[in-house]
């Protein structure tokens, strides 16, 4: 192959991959924003970066829409302390967004008058969607792991 042609195809290739690179980054900012929304009890945030139709699977199997989650924050229910990430691999593909990885999810969790302090360890994939109000939030899946 000629020296033109392979830097033309060279270039040609990392142009290509800006996007997508932009897109990973912009992925994980979403993502970290979210995590730490969820820490911090900020609907205002979550309201923005969960998508209308989540579906959003706990470690337990529970699975919740957007209303449903917000709620379970909302009344106390539900209570993220603390989530530590582990390593995490993003990748995207023109409007769509995964991410996977491990997670510690520091919760209580408050059933009538009592509540449980829990530590979830898990793996995790969550996708996203870009449309005109940027990446959202379309589905959490997480399964518990032994430390």
């Amino acid at each position: 192959m000629p020296t033109a042609r392979r830097t033309l195809l060279a270039a040609l290739l990392v142009l290509l991959a800006l996007p997508a690179a932009a897109d990973r980054e912009a992925i994980r900012d979403v993502e970290a924003t979210r995590y730490r929304a969820m820490v911090r009890n900020d609907f205002e945030t979550l309201q923005v970066v969960f998508s209308e139709d989540l579906v959003y699977t706990h470690s337990n199997g529970r699975v919740d829409g957007k209303e449903a989650l917000l709620g379970a924050l909302q009344d106390g229910t539900l209570r993220y302390r603390k989530m530590e990430l582990g390593k995490v691999d993003i990748r995207a593909w023109g409007d769509t967004g995964l991410v996977t990885g491990r997670v510690t999810m520091h919760v209580t969790v408050k059933a009538g008058e009592e509540s449980r302090d829990l530590t979830l360890p898990a793996r995790f994939t969550a996708v996203y969607r870009f449309g005109e109000e940027g990446w959202k939030l379309v589905n959490w899946q997480s399964t518990g792991i032994a430390e």
